[in-house]
């Protein structure tokens, strides 16, 4: 849809043309009251989630920190044993075993999913609709269109009146949710 202004006589007014339509189609008055529409739809349907980005995160320092845990409680186990350094008093080994016992409990609360790189969706404290009532409708349009949210939008005459009757209806994908995940563009150039 494409909004038009025009002025007649010292009046401006705009309408809506859709841009597929055969010679701009059948005009629809008011596109701001339409708009007002689907932006309240939206913010319904979506603004209570939370804004996502995606992000990557390494897990070198997971992997040197499980490294470390591994290597030190080898350390432990084997002085442990007969005829290692702490197996000769009783203190000592108390004190190795209270400390082999902590490394391996650190070592077991270590999620094997973060030894991986991998792609995370961190939320960035803010909702969609904070994020759409602060960026106004042009962030709500660039979001909406990189989603695929789709209004269908539909005109009827009304018998006596100029001005048809509008009505609008919103067509969220399934994954709408997921789609909303801000992806940074690695590849992109900062000039």
């Amino acid at each position: 849809m494409l909004v038009k202004k025009t002025s007649n006589k010292g009046r401006s007014y705009s309408y809506m043309r859709c841009t597929d339509c055969k010679s701009g189609g059948l005009g629809i008055p008011a596109p701001d009251a339409l708009y007002l529409a689907l932006s309240q739809r939206l913010l319904k349907a979506l603004g209570s989630f939370p804004v996502q980005v995606r992000e990557y995160a390494e897990a070198s320092e997971v992997r040197s920190e499980g490294k470390r845990l591994k290597e030190s409680a080898t350390y432990y186990m084997k002085e442990l044993e007969p005829g290692g350094r702490y197996a000769s008093s009783a203190f000592a080994r108390e004190q190795a075993q209270a400390t082999l016992d902590k490394l391996l409990k650190d070592l077991d609360a270590v999620d094997p999913a973060t030894l991986q790189d991998r792609w995370e969706n961190v939320h960035n404290g803010e909702t969609w609709r904070e994020r759409w009532e602060s960026g106004g409708l042009e962030a709500l349009e660039e979001d909406a269109r990189r989603v695929g949210i789709k209004c269908e939008v539909t005109r009827t005459k009304v018998k006596g009146q100029r001005a048809p009757d509008v009505s609008l209806r919103v067509l969220l994908p399934k994954d709408a949710q997921d789609r909303l995940v801000i992806k940074e563009d690695a590849f992109a150039v900062e000039l």
